[in-house]
């Protein structure tokens, strides 16, 4: 069974800087409200049905083109990747957000669960993960993401704007730190990516969820420091 599958020019750069143009005019971006360890990041986030993309599309349009680059319910249709159409994946519950990771920082390794309270099942995985990377300075070394079995190494996806990767839900990762190559370089210096979470869930439960709602983030946290503790061997690929 393939663990991710990695799309290298999925989005134009120029879609991704009008997203964040608009996103940081109408919205704004602050703390992350995953917390704990992202507490060194910023971000927003939402919890969504299907029909709350609509709505998300209503405040931010310049999503549109974002969404359907990584195979979210876009205008009236569900659109799904090619690759969730051959696994026969069909969300109904997601957790969207902009995470935004500044030089030298990192996320431990974890296995997103945002959903868990909201879906009162505290074994709830996604389905799969999907982030779209928006925006990163010129020059930099780092800023991976690592994909582990339990604590096997599988990949570590270098990151590029406008590429998409699309791992297996139940995968741990990390992100390791960013350094820049020149201390004083023109233009930003963030790494900012779109993460969503697919999930599939009872479709009584999902019809109890409102259509888009600010995430909780309680069970993700005590989660994350469960995960913390488990030992990951060295990262090496053959």
């Amino acid at each position: 069974m393939r663990y991710f599958s990695e799309y290298q020019e999925a989005l134009e750069p120029k879609s991704g800087r009008r997203f964040l143009q608009e996103l940081e005019t109408t919205e704004g971006i602050g703390p992350n409200p995953l917390g704990g360890t992202f507490k060194a990041t910023q971000g927003i986030g939402w919890t969504l049905t299907t029909p709350g993309f609509g709505i998300i599309q209503q405040r931010l349009p310049t999503i549109a083109v974002l969404l359907e680059a990584m195979g979210l319910p876009h205008g009236p249709t569900p659109l799904r990747s090619f690759w969730q159409k051959l696994r026969g994946y069909k969300c109904n519950a997601f957790y969207l957000n902009v995470l935004v990771i500044p030089p030298g920082k990192a996320i431990a390794p974890h296995i997103d669960a945002t959903l868990r309270d909201k879906a009162h099942n505290h074994n709830l995985l996604p389905t799969c993960v999907s982030v779209l990377w928006l925006e990163l300075p010129g020059e930099f070394d780092g800023g991976q993401l690592r994909l582990y079995d339990q604590a096997r190494p599988i990949t570590a996806v270098a990151p590029k704007v406008g590429k998409i990767v699309h791992f297996q839900g139940h995968l741990r990762h990390e992100v390791t730190p960013m350094k820049l190559a020149h201390k004083l370089q023109p233009g930003p210096a963030r790494r900012i990516s779109l993460v969503c979470e697919r999930y599939r869930l009872p479709e009584a439960l999902v019809q109890k969820l409102k259509p888009i709602s600010p995430p909780t983030h309680k069970s993700f946290g005590t989660y994350l420091q469960k995960a913390k503790s488990k030992p990951l061997v060295r990262f090496e690929l053959d």
